[in-house]
């Protein structure tokens, strides 16, 4: 009987080399005939990958009939093109939760187009079975970076199940990642008294990592859940007190966010008082405006020049005013590496070259606790290719051998001004002489949480591939 079913089999494989739709319905129908038979299944599958309309629909059928059958041809199917037509017949068969550890399976080492556009697609074409599927991507060993797209479809949904499901992944216990981040965000997102108080309870919780703490506290502040920020600003620690002043600008509530703040610029930590200059700023509103214009005075010169910067910013002319008046005085007074960084900061390559051919320190610090280097990252353009000079600026120091990880005012580096001016090929340079990726960014960020908090996607993959 071999013979018999081999000879159809064949038969059936050449109506297929016909080309016209009858005969590869008809060759289904006869391949369908053999369900155990791999090379049968094998050919099905192709069809339904390849296969357009009456074709791909009876490819289709035939599959799902033949059941178990049809599971490791579908399967094998995972690793090349069509995968995501084979994943849909395959999840009516065994389920979506399987299908998904199959298609995974496939792709173990990386996030590639084929997983993104398989969670999308799980998302349009079965929203009802959607969790069962989603739930297998952040129970296994799945790449990170797909349950990080995951955990961000969890906390769109905000229904009853996708907050239990995200809440059980949040456990005191975790370290901080890119993932636990997406949780946390999503549990933001979605908001309301349980998820709040899991979120406190992550927030207070001293055992935990602080920048999964410092996670928590975002996400409080974007859940509109002032309490335990406010009660924050009078924890021991200043690195926490910190992280709530950032927080709680998110809740948008004046009458809350005004007064916590203003408390918060008396903090006996200059960095505490630095961060709540900036949340008066990001309020944009009158009530907040006063009170910078009253920092203007403040005993800390700190607080004064960033007081007078977003006053600036937010088209103040006393905050204009201050900074014009202390821009002459620091010319009057400022010393040969105060003007070689301001050669610098602007671009002037033959300054900055008689600086360093004179026999000075490449890496010296001006009144402001800057380098060379960072004054030049600094002055750079944003996203702007035109003006290279200040590239060759930055390339100039480096090949004198000026520190890519100086630490300059407010503890930022040159690799974290290349970052917020988004400038790409900065950054590469910099990366190639040995810049670190853990250089500071305003609100205890590094670099790259920045990056990633700013959708800068580009600057994200840069730094990754780096670590």
């Amino acid at each position: 009987m071999n013979w018999l079913k081999e000879l159809a089999l064949r038969r059936a494989i050449k109506k297929l080399e016909n080309g016209s739709t009858s005969a590869k319905l008809a060759a289904i129908e006869e391949l369908a005939t053999y369900p155990n038979d791999q090379r049968a299944m094998t050919e099905i599958v192709g069809l339904l990958v390849y296969g357009a309309g009456e074709v791909r629909t009876a490819a289709h059928r035939a599959l799902v009939k033949a059941g178990n059958g049809a599971v490791n041809a579908l399967s094998r199917r995972m690793e090349f093109d069509g995968a995501l037509v084979a994943f849909k017949t395959l999840a009516e068969i065994i389920g979506q939760r399987e299908a998904a550890r199959r298609m995974f399976a496939a792709h173990p080492d990386k996030f590639d187009s084929v997983n993104k556009k398989l969670i999308d697609s799980i998302q349009a074409t079965t929203p009802g079975d959607f969790l069962e599927a989603l739930e297998y991507c952040v129970d296994e060993k799945v790449p990170e970076e797909v349950k990080q797209r995951v955990i961000e479809i969890f906390g769109t949904l905000g229904t009853p199940r996708a907050v239990e499901v995200l809440i059980r992944l949040l456990k005191p216990e975790n370290t901080f990642s890119m993932y636990l981040m997406s949780i946390t965000r999503s549990l933001g997102n979605i908001g309301g008294p349980e998820v709040n108080a899991v979120l406190a309870q992550l927030f207070k919780n001293k055992r935990a990592d602080f920048r999964s703490r410092e996670c928590a506290a975002d996400a409080l502040g974007k859940a509109r859940c002032p309490e335990p920020l406010i009660e924050a600003l009078g924890d021991e620690d200043c690195k926490i007190r910190n992280v709530a002043a950032w927080a709680l600008p998110s809740i948008h509530d004046l009458a809350i966010c005004v007064p916590a703040l203003t408390r918060a610029l008396d903090d006996p930590d200059s960095g505490v008082r630095i961060t709540a200059v900036a949340g008066l700023a990001k309020l944009e509103c009158n009530e907040g405006v006063t009170v910078l214009q009253g920092l203007l005075d403040h005993s800390d010169e700190k607080v004064q020049l960033d007081a007078a910067i977003y006053l600036d910013r937010l088209g103040d002319a006393k905050g204009k005013k201050y900074l014009q008046e202390r821009e002459a005085r620091r010319l009057e007074k400022r010393s040969p590496i105060d003007a070689a960084c301001d050669a610098a900061r602007h671009g002037d390559l033959e300054k900055v070259r008689v600086w360093t051919q004179s026999g000075n320190d490449t890496n010296a610090k001006d009144s402001n606790g800057d380098t060379l280097l960072i004054s030049a990252a600094q002055g750079l353009p944003t996203s702007d290719p035109r003006p290279l000079f200040r590239h060759d600026v930055v390339i100039y120091l480096l090949q004198r051998g000026a520190d890519p990880n100086a630490t300059g005012d407010q503890g930022l580096r040159a690799l974290s001004w290349a970052v917020f001016k988004g400038r790409l090929d900065l950054i590469q340079a910099l990366l190639n002489h040995g810049a670190r990726t853990d250089a500071p960014a305003p609100g205890s960020h590094t670099v790259l949480t920045w990056a990633r908090d700013h959708g800068a996607w580009e600057t994200v993959e840069l730094l990754q591939q780096t670590r």
